[in-house]
């Protein structure tokens, strides 16, 4: 069925990665939504996730073949997130550090300030943009 988000997501697309349009064609995905009781139990939860990601991709690797053929991977899913978009896919690594949140000044025991980083680090993100 056409719809014209493809399209859009072509035009988007096309330059942002060697996978990118792959992506758009050849992948799903499956979102989990996490309730939170505060900032901490939300970092708690994103840190967690963030963590085991890559661990669940193993566990469920099983796409190794690209039109019937090997591809050279386990998982070429994961490899076409990995080569989508690096200024909006991958592993947040700040959320992996002690003391992230999404609000500045929530931890107060910090040897160095990054109370603002993942504010920075979303606005910095291309979609936000217009």
């Amino acid at each position: 069925m056409p719809k014209g988000r493809y399209a859009a997501m072509k035009s988007s697309l096309g330059n942002k990665g060697r996978l990118a349009l792959d992506m758009m064609l050849m992948t799903a995905t499956v979102q989990a939504n996490l309730d939170w009781s505060d900032e901490a139990d939300l970092a708690s939860k994103v840190r967690a996730a963030t963590a085991v990601s890559p661990v669940v991709t193993a566990m469920f690797a099983n796409s190794p073949l690209i039109d019937g053929r090997d591809c050279g991977y386990l998982d070429f899913r994961y490899q076409v997130w990995r080569e989508t978009d690096a200024a909006r896919c991958g592993l947040l690594e700040q959320m992996l550090r002690p003391g992230w949140g999404y609000r500045p000044g929530f931890y107060e025991n910090r040897h160095f300030d990054r109370r603002f980083e993942h504010r920075e680090f979303v606005e910095r993100r291309p979609y936000w943009r217009r």
